[in-house]
């Protein structure tokens, strides 16, 4: 049996596989949304987005930061992933009584023959 250090070590990945594999199992048109607490850096972000077919439902290359650590450090930590959608827009705001900040996107279905394309 493992130490609850292991189990907290592996929980990212864990939470990760288990994501991609519901993520899978949707054939049809998926958004993604939430705390991630991973910066489209991170390796295993990477791995989320090319396992499921999900992209980052933004426009730019570098998208607003949703959390600032000790003052300094901007990243991307919260996240709307979709699947067999188009992207509209993209706007990071603030929420009161909160460390991160929102993320609102305005999103368009596609024809069901675009599906398969958007996941690329």
């Amino acid at each position: 049996m493992g130490t609850l250090t292991d189990a907290l070590g592996r929980r990212p990945a864990l939470l990760g596989a288990l994501l991609a594999s519901e993520a899978r199992a949707v054939a049809g048109p998926l958004l993604v949304v939430g705390d991630l607490n991973a910066s489209t850096l991170s390796p295993s972000f990477a791995r989320l987005l090319w396992r499921t077919g999900l992209r980052v439902a933004t426009a730019t290359r570098w998208p607003d930061a949703t959390y600032h650590a000790y003052g300094r450090l901007a990243v991307r930590l919260d996240h709307v992933l979709v699947r067999g959608v188009g992207v509209a827009g993209e706007q990071v705001f603030e929420l009161a009584g909160s460390d991160h900040r929102g993320v609102a996107v305005e999103v368009a279905l596609l024809p069901p023959e675009q599906h398969a394309r958007s996941a690329r």
